[in-house]
């Protein structure tokens, strides 16, 4: 039998025994808090200093842009590098006696201007001295990437009410060519895009293309009158929260998820095309789109020279195949003139009649550009990633030619990404450590 100093030793060993257990538990969750508000505020700190940077390369892309303009000036015109499997450069050469300008020169060489916007390596040489001095702050990756907005379609069009321009063409049953009741210029780009959905494979039947324009149309038109599968604001009052169509040009691309006929669509597409689990995403409907100002200037041409062959397929008279021909051709040897246009579509269509359209919604120079920059900053294996896409207008008739930054976004990934893929472009800086 114990004795009670035995009892009384036991008991306060014991108490001993929880309190240290208790100092212990504090002062490990202390700790531990102390480590995650360490971690939470490092995160913080580098998610502010990737967006800097990120603002920073903006700006870098806007100079980059002005800069080319002005070693060309007001005559410039844009394009993408040279296809990657093709053994031409940018930088080939030909005479008038196979492109005229579009005043009556003598014959005269043209070379084509080397683009630091649409070219890696030089896109390289301007961006990693920058780079380099951010190293210390464990930067991993930095990728910066820029894209001709004008060589795809510009949703807002579907707005435009204006009469399209037909000329006096014979026997031609074309939409546009009714001398009765003529079509609206927004009636032309929704057969555009009614051809780019249909010939582009998003397993999307007749009926589904065309309700996908009825409920865009219904969205951008300003009455709450419906198209034979559209959807106006009644159909949106049941939502949660209730909104109503926009009544007007859309802002941002990113509206179009509101869309009925966009919400049963994943973001982006999952798996492969031949598995069953294969979903399509926004991001293959909205590869070929974009919004710009219904106010900008020359906002309905389509820039030949950057256009990918999705976009070319779509233009009247013009068909899959001649559409693939004429895009290798200007991909090898860009145009770099509205008249050299007209020339080299007379090896496609010959009725001169026939290549109205051209002078109206082809051109070779573009005023709205975009930007994809991706920075990754961190430590060991731990990243904090920042994706933001950039909306930029270039002033085109007169130096400086000034960049002006129409819109920020910070994306989940490259909505241009499939189309680059496509196109074989080379117009992305991309620096990645992998230590």
């Amino acid at each position: 039998m114990l004795s009670p100093d035995h009892k009384s030793s036991g008991i306060a060993l014991i108490t001993v025994m929880i309190v240290v257990a208790a100092v212990s538990a504090t002062a490990s969750w202390l700790l531990y808090s102390q480590n995650l508000d360490t971690t939470r505020m490092a995160r913080v700190l580098e998610k502010e200093q990737a967006v800097l940077l990120a603002l920073s390369l903006e700006q870098i892309a806007a100079g980059i842009l002005e800069e080319d303009r002005q070693e060309q000036g007001e005559q410039g015109y844009d394009y993408y590098a040279a296809l990657a499997d093709e053994n031409t450069t940018s930088t080939n050469s030909f005479t008038d006696d196979d492109v005229s300008s579009d005043n009556d020169e003598d014959a005269q060489e043209y070379e084509h201007p080397q683009q630091s916007w649409s070219d890696a390596e030089q896109l390289a040489e301007k961006i990693a001295p920058l780079i380099g001095r951010f190293e210390s702050i464990g930067l991993k990756k930095t990728k910066l990437c820029i894209y001709d907005l004008q060589a795809i379609l510009n949703i807002n069009n579907l707005l435009d009410t204006e009469s399209l321009k037909i000329p006096n063409l014979q026997n031609d049953n074309d939409f546009f060519d009714v001398r009765e009741n003529p079509r609206k210029v927004g009636d032309w780009y929704a057969e555009r895009f009614k051809e780019l959905y249909l010939r582009e494979d998003l397993d999307l039947s007749d009926a589904e293309v065309i309700e996908f324009l009825d409920n865009i149309q219904d969205w951008l038109d300003d009455d709450d009158d419906y198209r034979s599968k559209g959807a106006e604001s009644a159909d949106y009052s049941f939502a949660q929260p209730p909104y109503r169509t926009a009544n007007g040009p859309i802002a941002s691309i990113n509206e179009l998820y509101l869309i009925n006929a966009f919400q049963e669509f994943p973001l982006k597409s999952v798996g492969q095309p031949d598995n069953s689990d294969f979903e399509l995403g926004m991001d293959r409907i909205l590869t070929y789109v974009v919004a710009l100002p219904t106010d900008a200037p020359y906002r309905r041409r389509i820039n030949i020279n950057t256009a990918p062959l999705a976009v070319l397929t779509t233009l009247p008279y013009i068909s899959a195949s001649s559409a693939e021909d004429l895009y290798r051709d200007i991909r090898e040897t860009p145009l770099p003139n509205r008249k050299a246009i007209d020339n080299l579509l007379k090896e496609y269509i010959s009725d001169e009649e026939k290549r109205w359209w051209h002078k109206a919604y082809l051109d070779v120079q573009s005023r709205f550009f975009a930007t994809y920059i991706e920075l990754s900053i961190g430590r060991g294996q731990s990243r904090t990633t920042t994706r933001m896409q950039s909306l930029f207008y270039r002033e085109a008739l007169e130096s400086p030619y000034k960049v002006y930054v129409l819109e920020r976004h910070y994306v989940g990934y490259n909505p241009y990404e499939i189309m680059a893929e496509k196109m074989n472009l080379n117009n992305c800086y991309n620096d990645e450590k992998h230590s």
